[in-house]
């Protein structure tokens, strides 16, 4: 008799499962006994969990690739867990196994990673390294394809776990192919050396895929070099505005910044250097304005308008006789 789903619990309690007061004997938190979480641990007995690497397909997208992909065993029940996991819950062992088992699964360009359910998945998933990958063993002599033979070579690899159909029943010769859980942030060999009662042999090992592993984040999906967390936020150098003073003040002036900007005219000499956050076009006017109101006699210099082409800054001034001084015109970029 198969375990009412969630649905059919609440279908029958539409107010959910009752709960009751529990009298605690420990008064530094609460003791959760093995026979209190039984049945739970029943209930997500036969789940897959299952991660997309380097993708983040939606629970619809995940459900159509579940109803495509697996359809030859009873549909399981499809769950978002959390980063990126999902639970797929098979209602037999036997579906769990076919699936566990089968062609290594990708959406799109996408692998998907599948581990066995345990009552610990949830510290587990925090810091994913060991993952099942088929591995093949080519031109093994077939005389070395018994269980212990082929469990004392996938152990020098990872974790054995179980070897596909056609090699169990030798019925490819070519090469034997093992599901191993192996830890992808350690160096996997290419090459085990069996020594045999025929002599020794140098056996080489073929990854069919393996995740890239973060050691940084301790995450799959990429490798360090392009962690997204290693990569220091660009910091952009300081611009220098020179501004630069008319012989005779005209109705207009201006200055220019690049990177770095030395702005000053034969014609006009370096009057006021303004040291500015970057070359965005009001950035550099505030600053302008903030720190160096330019003075000259009778005269009071106001930038009013930046422009920016392609990398340089070109800053204009508005010139105010002092005794017609108001405030500033406000800033503006066109």
């Amino acid at each position: 008799m198969t375990k009412p789903t969630w649905a059919e619990r609440l279908a029958k309690s539409p107010v959910g499962m009752e709960l009751h007061m529990v009298k605690e004997s420990s008064d530094s938190g609460v003791v959760i006994d093995a026979e209190d979480i039984e049945d739970e641990i029943a209930y997500w007995a036969n789940t897959l969990v299952g991660q997309f690497i380097g993708g983040k397909p939606s629970l619809i997208q995940v459900k159509e690739f579940v109803g495509k992909n697996w359809n030859h065993v009873q549909k399981p029940e499809v769950l978002y867990y959390k980063k990126g996991w999902f639970f797929f819950r098979f209602p037999s062992e036997g579906d769990l196994c076919t699936v566990l088992r089968g062609s290594t699964w990708s959406l799109g360009n996408h692998s998907l990673v599948l581990k066995r359910w345990t009552p610990q998945i949830s510290k587990e998933l925090d810091s994913v390294s060991r993952v099942p990958v088929w591995v093949t063993l080519p031109d093994l002599d077939p005389i070395f394809w018994s269980a212990k033979a082929l469990s004392k070579i996938a152990s020098k690899i990872g974790t054995p776990l179980y070897a596909d159909p056609v090699t169990t029943h030798k019925e490819r010769l070519s090469f034997a192919r093992i599901m191993i859980e192996v830890d992808v942030s350690q160096k996997l060999p290419d090459d085990i050396l069996l020594h045999t009662p025929f002599g020794q042999v140098l056996q080489r090992v073929v990854y069919e895929w393996l995740p890239y592993y973060c050691s940084h984040c301790k995450k799959l999906g990429h490798e360090v070099q392009k962690c997204r967390h290693l990569k220091p936020k660009p910091v952009q150098a300081p611009v220098t505005v020179a501004v630069s003073a008319p012989t005779q003040v005209p109705s207009r002036a201006s200055a220019a910044v690049s990177d770095p900007v030395t702005a000053a005219t034969k014609s006009a000499p370096v009057a006021d250097t303004i040291q500015a956050p970057n070359k965005e076009p009001v950035q550099v006017a505030k600053c302008c304005q903030n720190e160096g109101i330019l003075d000259f006699p009778h005269k009071r210099i106001i930038p009013v308008l930046s422009v920016s082409v392609d990398d340089r800054v070109t800053v204009h001034f508005e010139e105010l006789d002092v005794s017609e001084a108001k405030d500033p015109p406000p800033l503006h970029s066109p």
